[in-house]
């Protein structure tokens, strides 16, 4: 660990697993389901949409109606990514944020997990699938992922005794992190939130322009949650 004044820093390397050992993505422990994994996977009442709704129309929010075209299909994919949750008996404790920057390479001991800041509640298969696809968009330029990718990466996963379960909708994790982002960008152009470098200008541009390309993205990721395995 590393000292960081009142806080510190755990990096964990990511070593192989007996295959004998069961599956848990990032290697932390099993756990049963926690009611604050919905912060994570945008699971939101459909009172807070409505709320937001209210004071977007009457703030004259440029997302205001692209949220209103959209309300009905949210409550749909909200109640997918709830019902996918539920459904996948893997849940565990883990990192929730396996991106490449959060990934060191050590001479020694190869590669190193960082940033654990928001480690708390997932699904092993659903983290895993999410964080194998952005890193296919990752190798493949940040648009189509890269489908050799995938294959290599869950390969590697399961000889090592990583273990994908069936789930109708692979990607709700993706998708459910797409809709956190967007409540909290709403939040933020409201001035319900602190942006921290996200500006409230800054915020209601990416939440207009998400929010309007929604049908387009989530049919996407569905179509994507397919073709993973």
């Amino acid at each position: 660990m590393v000292g960081r004044g009142a806080l510190r820093e755990r990096a964990v390397p990511l070593v192989r697993r007996d295959p004998g050992r069961p599956a848990r993505a990032s290697g932390c422990r099993r756990r049963t389901v926690d009611s604050l994994w919905r912060l994570w996977y945008g699971v939101n009442p459909p009172d807070a949409w409505d709320r937001w709704l209210a004071a977007g129309h009457a703030g004259d929010r440029s997302w205001a109606p692209a949220l209103r075209r959209h309300r009905g299909l949210i409550d749909d994919l909200t109640a997918r990514i709830d019902a996918a949750y539920r459904a996948v008996d893997d849940h565990v404790v883990t990192h929730r944020d396996v991106v490449p920057h959060n990934v060191l390479i050590d001479a020694a001991r190869g590669p190193v997990l960082i940033d654990w800041d928001t480690a708390g509640p997932d699904s092993a298969t659903l983290e895993t699938a999410a964080t194998v696809f952005d890193g296919a968009r990752h190798a493949g330029g940040g648009q189509e992922p890269d489908p050799a990718w995938i294959a290599a990466a869950l390969d590697a996963y399961q000889a090592r005794g990583g273990q994908i379960r069936s789930s109708e909708f692979l990607l709700a994790r993706r998708l459910g992190v797409h809709l956190a982002r967007c409540a909290e960008r709403l939040r933020i152009s409201l001035g319900e939130d602190s942006g921290g470098s996200l500006d409230p200008a800054a915020a209601e541009e990416r939440a207009a322009r998400h929010l309007a390309a929604l049908p387009e993205f989530s049919s996407w990721l569905l179509d994507w949650s397919r073709r993973l395995v």
